[in-house]
């Protein structure tokens, strides 16, 4: 959950940035205010992604050691679906979009590419948990339930 705040943070300094007037009050009078304040919220933005990253490292490292267990010799994951799955959709929304808008500050086509990758994996993962109780039901309780 803490990655979304950084990711959203992000979001909100680099939206905030970009929507400053340019002829207006404080800006008129200071016309180099609003592009230093656009660098101050890409290099702020850039902190918070990479402490999102740690997060987002650290979080997918204690999930697996909590939900994996050897059973005769092999790894499995016990996890039954429930609704706070929608936990892992989420805060990786505000990550994802942290990482379009500094695709687009930095103006990196790599760093916009992999957020298309990310957009792909959240797409994903998204019709994973609106899909998942019927694909269990579907495949381990009784065939005779379709997904359509």
């Amino acid at each position: 959950m803490s990655i979304g705040s950084a990711g959203f943070t992000t979001v909100a300094l680099i939206g905030t940035a970009r929507a400053v007037p340019e002829g207006y009050g404080y800006f008129a009078t200071h016309p180099m205010a609003k592009e230093i304040l656009q660098v101050l919220a890409t290099w702020a933005g850039i902190f918070l992604w990479g402490f999102a990253l740690w997060l987002f490292g650290l979080a997918f490292f204690v999930c697996m050691a909590e939900v994996t267990t050897r059973e005769n010799g092999l790894w499995v994951i016990p996890m039954r679906f429930t609704n706070t799955w929608w936990a892992f959709i989420f805060p990786n929304v505000g990550f994802t979009l942290a990482t379009v808008y500094l695709g687009q500050e930095l103006e990196s086509n790599a760093i916009l590419w992999f957020s298309v990758g990310m957009i792909i994996l959240l797409v994903v993962f998204w019709l994973l948990c609106l899909m998942m109780k019927t694909i269990l039901m579907s495949i381990c309780v009784d065939s005779r339930i379709r997904l359509s």
